[in-house]
């Protein structure tokens, strides 16, 4: 089970729920923490990226860092964010980065000793109306959004903001229906990963994955099946990691509580990871955290790391994307 997750087997079981947990100590083989190239600019100099921190973000303060300096080293300069976003919040931004925001009444409910997750539905907007119409009209007129999410109720909270940009986000937990069996709670459990491959299509061939060189192509890309979500992209709007005809969504009512009656829907064709054009700017969408991830959090004597190996490169890849880097198509 990759370490960026949720640790679903404590959610699942009721057992004792840390933070501290999640994510847990990488001590051996690391791969190189900068990156393979010079810069992609003067270091401080570059785009200034406003790091959303305002809306309850979810995740280990460590990694939420040392993503942000593998970022920074590339010359991005990173600021972190804890107010509201309105025009003149945005004034100054060039990329925006919101990375598992919730609503305050969802701010790590169900982590408490011994308690069941108690994130249930309905699930309440992260932001505000007029936070997403400030975020629409900034990017419309030139702005880039990273947006990144995760299974329920992740995907619940940042729905209406998604939406804004002709994004349709799915509040559920994502995964292969073959990996189903009579126990579904267990089959979420055992799930294991989504490997999108440049080979059989399911990662596509674009600026993103294909990089400015050679050095900078990505071939495959991991998520977290059983606890990620996806979403379906506007028309306009090109996939970069497509699900399988076979994939499923979820849809509990309560997060980790899977009864065998629980609803399901077909996502095949939907994806976890997308890019698409709004008026001048861009918007880079993302179901699971982990392809977006630095090289000091991962450990290649780990199975779901080695599959994983060039999400750095990967994660430099959409930023220069998203700061004009690289091309629109």
């Amino acid at each position: 089970m990759p370490c960026h997750t949720f640790c679903r087997s404590a959610s699942l079981l009721g057992l004792v729920i840390s933070l501290a947990g999640c994510g847990a100590h990488r001590s051996a083989t690391r791969i190189a923490a900068s990156p393979s190239h010079a810069p992609a600019y003067l270091v401080g100099r570059g785009p200034v990226v406003l790091w959303d921190s305002g809306h309850y973000n979810f995740g280990k303060v460590k990694n939420i860092e040392a993503l942000r300096t593998w970022v920074s080293r590339d010359g991005y300069l990173v600021r972190p964010f804890g107010g509201q976003f309105d025009q003149s919040s945005l004034a100054e931004a060039d990329i925006v980065v919101i990375r598992m925001a919730l609503a305050a009444v969802n701010d790590n409910r169900g982590l408490a000793q011994g308690e069941p997750s108690k994130w249930v539905l309905p699930t309440p907007s992260a932001f505000s109306p007029s936070e997403i119409d400030a975020l629409a009209r900034w990017v419309r007129t030139g702005g880039a959004l990273l947006l990144i999410t995760d299974h329920m109720p992740f995907g619940g909270a940042v729905a209406d903001l998604a939406s804004a940009f002709g994004i349709e986000m799915s509040n559920s937990f994502a995964m292969d229906a073959t990996a189903i069996t009579a126990e579904l709670s267990e089959s979420v459990e055992t799930a294991g990963s989504f490997v999108f491959r440049r080979g059989d299509g399911s990662l596509r061939s674009h600026p993103v994955t294909d990089g400015r060189t050679g050095a900078e192509r990505i071939d495959s890309v991991v998520t977290d099946a059983g606890a990620s979500c996806a979403f379906r992209m506007p028309t306009d709007g090109k996939s970069l990691l497509t699900l399988t005809p076979s994939a499923v969504a979820l849809l509990t009512d309560v997060a980790w509580q899977f009864p065998e009656r629980t609803p399901r829907q077909n996502i095949g064709g939907w994806s976890q990871g997308g890019v698409t054009r709004f008026g001048r700017g861009r918007v880079a969408v993302f179901c699971d955290a982990y392809p977006i991830w630095s090289p000091e959090l991962m450990d290649l004597t780990n199975e779901e790391d080695q599959k994983a190996v060039q999400h750095p490169q990967f994660t430099l890849n959409v930023f220069h994307w998203l700061s004009g880097l690289l091309p629109d198509h």
